[in-house]
């Protein structure tokens, strides 16, 4: 590919963002388990705009910091607050399998991560009718 484009001040700019990025990677899982309790307590009091922001933040750092399956399944969980289904069993049951990927560190994309984002999204169908 030849020579680096980039100058030597750059390419250290972009390796301290990257080792910042990873220093709040170490700690995503906690912050995960704080939205997460978040997001069940704006559920309960049906604050559905706020659950929205949350379901947001969510999809927006799990890819940051390499949990797409986290990413899709809280895509997911938007997808049933935009249709008024806060409250719906597909909700809780999407909220408690991203606590379970976040338990079994399922980072990345592994098998069996694979296997229970297509039962999430086979509960969605079913619960949106489609």
């Amino acid at each position: 590919m030849g020579a680096s484009k980039y100058s030597p001040a750059l390419k250290a700019r972009l390796a301290k963002a990257n080792r910042m990025i990873a220093a709040e990677g170490e700690n995503y899982t906690h912050m995960m388990q704080a939205d997460l309790v978040e997001l069940a307590m704006a559920l309960s009091d049906e604050d559905y705009d706020r659950a929205r922001s949350i379901v947001y933040d969510i999809e927006s750092r799990a890819g940051t910091f390499d949990w797409p399956l986290v990413t899709r399944a809280a895509a997911l969980m938007r997808e049933l607050l935009d249709e008024g289904r806060g409250t719906s069993p597909a909700m809780s049951v999407i909220r408690d399998s991203i606590a379970l990927m976040m338990r079994n560190k399922m980072k990345g994309m592994p098998a069996e991560g694979m296997v229970l984002l297509e039962t999430l999204k086979a509960a969605v169908g079913r619960e949106l009718g489609s």
